[in-house]
């Protein structure tokens, strides 16, 4: 069976386009509006989020998958600085099949071997059974803000307008490392 390019993109628009190119509710109901960023340039693919952290503040936290994915003959794994998305794209996310709505996956088409057509693969982002190891996931959120092994995502404290209109400065904290290790895993 032969897939055109085109066929491939055209497929990914449809889906990005059909749920608005965000996951509404993720990460077991703490975070909202779970966005793809990077448009398919190389080192930039990441996601953002508005998730709780343990007070019920609403932060907005950012990571690039990048640091935590790799691609291994084709497929999408954990991998500490990874690069996936040097041969692996378009990428979309997409709800988990035979999941509940708030499991999201990454979804991509990767290159395996040289002379080798590239292969659909995914992973999953967020927790989706902690029962079944296949879906097990390295991505966590620890305090309103998304982490990856070893690597903390940016948190920005996203505060919203007092009574007179005015609004407080944005509160920023940088990623920093973690103290865990990250290990590859295979879905």
């Amino acid at each position: 069976m032969r897939v055109s390019i085109v066929a491939v993109v055209a497929f990914f628009a449809a889906v990005v386009a059909a749920n608005g190119g965000f996951v509404d509710n993720t990460f077991g109901g703490k975070c909202k509006y779970l966005t793809q960023l990077g448009g398919g340039k190389k080192d930039q693919t990441a996601i953002t989020a508005w998730c709780l952290d343990k007070a019920g503040k609403r932060w907005q936290t950012t990571i690039n998958l990048n640091r935590c994915i790799g691609n291994k003959r084709g497929k999408l794994v954990w991998r500490n600085n990874g690069n996936f998305d040097h041969t692996c794209h378009p990428c979309i996310l997409h709800k988990l099949p035979q999941s509940p709505d708030d499991n999201v996956g990454l979804k991509c088409s990767c290159s395996r071997r040289r002379g080798k057509k590239p292969m659909y693969t995914e992973i999953a982002l967020a927790p989706y059974n902690r029962k079944k190891k296949h879906r097990k996931t390295l991505l966590k959120l620890k305090d309103g803000r998304f982490v990856c092994g070893v690597h903390l995502g940016d948190k920005t404290e996203r505060r919203l307008p007092d009574e007179t209109g005015r609004r407080e400065p944005d509160k920023t904290e940088r990623s920093e490392p973690d103290k865990t290790g990250i290990t590859e895993t295979s879905i």
